[in-house]
């Protein structure tokens, strides 16, 4: 299993720049109103980029909500939280990943 941590300090601009064609993702984007929720939505796709050596993947979403490539070359899990994204890559079985910025909720 490969994880990837990246905090978000870059702009939409500059994340949409980071991919070959960026058309293919533009209607996953656009459902999106929130400019947080699409900076971290492409914050995503990056780090997954980055962690698979510069391949790009579809990424799909089963009726429960959970992630998964469309290829099937692989599990894979997200989870953001105040400025962080977080990606968990396995090419042999479902993973998961989940972060909390320290506060008395994680308590």
């Amino acid at each position: 299993m490969t994880v990837g941590v990246w905090k978000v300090e870059e702009s939409h601009e500059c994340l949409r720049a980071m991919f070959q064609d960026f058309s293919i993702y533009e209607e996953g984007y656009a459902r999106f109103t929130s400019d947080k929720r699409k900076l971290e939505w492409l914050a995503v796709r990056a780090l997954l980029k980055e962690l698979l050596g510069g391949e790009e993947k579809e990424i799909a979403y089963h009726p429960s909500g959970r992630p998964y490539l469309v290829d099937g070359s692989g599990g894979i899990s997200f989870s953001h939280t105040q400025g962080y994204v977080a990606v968990a890559y396995s090419p042999y079985e479902d993973v998961g990943i989940d972060i909390e910025r320290y506060s008395d909720r994680v308590k």
